[in-house]
């Protein structure tokens, strides 16, 4: 004959322990209560009220015309879909920038407008305009920086700087190079 202890944490949710011993706690959600008495336990069944049928008929139509619902504007996103699909060439007529939304708008022949966000790609802190400003204005600094660097002043301190030690020639008289620092 073999005993097994029980632990209160391995009671469970139906069973309590208590001084006089182990007791069946009664859990009365749902359709049947239980009651404990000296003499067992006992169950009373509470059946659910009566099905009526023409309510399941009006919630079956009511899915059917949901269903019906989806499935049509299922059938209009793909005929939209498929219009996107089909190449067309357009010649645009205008096309306006909104600096406030970033938002690229083209006019089409035929009076037809398309509305693209370019908010992905221009910095949040940044209008529109100025970001195309910066962007046409780095081949003017190009050049500008070019006439800079060809002025005497700019080429005199450009050497003064990687002037390192010169290098002479045997004799010490002519100039070859000069070696330039590595730091």
């Amino acid at each position: 004959m073999a005993i097994n202890l029980l632990h209160e944490d391995q009671l469970g949710h139906s069973t309590e322990f208590t001084t006089t011993g182990l007791e069946v706690k009664a859990d009365n959600s749902g359709n049947v209560k239980f009651t404990v008495s000296e003499q067992g336990l006992k169950g009373d069944v509470t059946l659910p009220e009566a099905f009526d049928p023409s309510t399941l008929q009006a919630e079956i139509q009511a899915l059917k015309a949901q269903n019906a619902e989806l499935v049509s504007k299922n059938q209009a996103q793909d005929t939209e879909i498929q219009a996107l699909k089909a190449r067309e060439d357009l010649h645009v007529s205008g096309m306006t920038l909104n600096d406030e939304t970033n938002e690229l708008t083209l006019t089409v022949d035929g009076g037809a407008t398309l509305t693209a966000s370019l908010g992905k790609f221009v910095d949040v802190a940044k209008s529109a305009e100025n970001y195309w400003g910066e962007i046409k204005a780095l081949p003017d600094h190009k050049a500008v920086i070019i006439e800079i660097l060809k002025s005497p002043e700019a080429k005199a301190a450009l050497l003064e700087v990687l002037r390192g030690e010169e290098v002479k020639n045997f004799g010490g008289t002519t100039t070859r190079g000069y070696l330039l620092p590595t730091d």
